[in-house]
This record gives structure tokens, sequence and C-alpha cells, in this order.
């Protein structure tokens, strides 16, 4: 009887050690699960912080490209109303001048 009495004790000591294995590969899925999942969240996370930054940034960009075109612009105005302005006042000398300049000419040409 002793004999079977430790077959018996042996048969569930190897239970006992059974069930603690299979409650610590239960435990060890559940974990690995909860990790992947954790993992996969912080991913999603990310993809959506980074979609989220590169589009604030183009849209920053845009506001930014838009208010120093509207600068070159505007520049390009003044400088195109400065020329008209000199061509203006050019145009004017040469008017006031004509007189004298073709009375000069032709006393030149008369003379020689």
């Amino acid at each position: 009887m002793t004999r079977g009495g430790d077959m018996t004790e042996n048969k569930t000591l190897l239970q006992q050690v059974r069930e603690k294995e299979l409650a610590i590969n239960t435990r060890l899925e559940r974990a690995s699960r909860a990790a992947e999942k954790s993992i996969a969240d912080a991913k999603k996370e990310c993809a959506e912080m980074m979609n989220r930054a590169d589009q604030e940034g183009r849209e920053a960009a845009m506001i930014y490209f838009n208010a120093e075109k509207a600068k070159i612009d505007a520049g390009v105005e003044n400088s195109k109303l400065a020329h008209s302005r000199k061509v203006g006042a050019i145009s004017e000398r040469a008017r006031d001048n004509m007189p004298a300049a073709v009375d000069r000419i032709v006393k030149e040409v008369t003379i020689q």
C-alpha cells in the first residue's frame, strides 16, 4: 500500500505541477496579448500623432507661404508703382525738353 500510496502522491504532485504550469502559461498568454495590444495601440496613437503633426505642419507652412507671398506681391507692386512713377517723370522731362532739343537739332543741322 505504501507503493500505491506513493504513486497516488506522485500523481497528485505531478498534477499539481501541471496545473501550476497551465496557470502560469495562461497568465503568460494573457500578459503577452495585453502587451501586444498595448504595442498595437501605441503604434496606432503614434501614427495618428504623426498624421496630425504632418497636417498641422502643412497648414503652418501654407500660412507662412501665403504671408511671405503677400509680402513679395506687395513688394512687386511697390516696385511696379515706383517704376511707373520714374517712367512718368522721365516722360514728363522728355516732353518738357523736347522743344529745346528739337530747336538745338534744327540749329545744328541748318548750320552745316
